[in-house]
């Protein structure tokens, strides 16, 4: 085969691969969560969020970084979710119909969020925070929505008796 002849079955492979590739649609929607009204996701290591009875889905964020893991608040009012900024994993918050997150925890241990507390005013996550490397074990923690220091491990369990986490989640 000479130049030609490669350069032209090249184009062609490529020209198929590209179809098959639209022709696929839009892969790996992750970490769905569900509010009473829309539904979020992670693609693309963004956030985005669709109406339960279908439609176009919008862009909640769009950072170089990777935003994951959306939880809904009881209300349905805010987001809390993990994302991952210069290098460093932590909760942030914002509204449903979007705007600035707001960081909610600033230690260099990876805080992954995994839901709300009952009553909508603290975020619960996991972080091995408090672990020796050599013995590395997530506990959860919560935080308010202001902010500020984390509730200790043992802070949490009243979400448990208070019924978190809820059915489904």
């Amino acid at each position: 085969m000479n130049m030609r002849q490669i350069s032209i079955l090249l184009l062609t492979v490529l020209g198929l691969a590209q179809a098959a590739a639209m022709a696929q649609g839009t892969r790996l929607l992750r970490h769905p969560t569900v509010s009473r009204d829309l539904v979020a996701f992670e693609y693309a290591g963004d956030l985005w969020a669709a109406s339960r009875n279908g439609g176009q889905a919008r862009r909640l964020t769009s950072t170089p970084g990777v935003e994951s893991e959306p939880f809904f608040s009881p209300d349905g009012s805010q987001i809390a979710f993990t994302a991952t900024v210069a290098g460093n994993t932590d909760v942030y918050v914002m509204p449903t119909g979007g705007g600035d997150p707001k960081r909610l925890t600033y230690h260099p241990a990876d805080d992954s969020v995994r839901g709300w507390s009952p009553d909508g005013r603290r975020v619960v996550f996991s972080s091995v925070r408090t672990s020796v490397p050599q013995e590395a074990y997530y506990q959860l923690w919560s935080i308010g929505l202001e902010g500020g220091l984390p509730a200790s491990p043992a802070g949490v369990y009243w979400l448990v008796l208070a019924g978190w986490p809820p059915v489904g989640l």
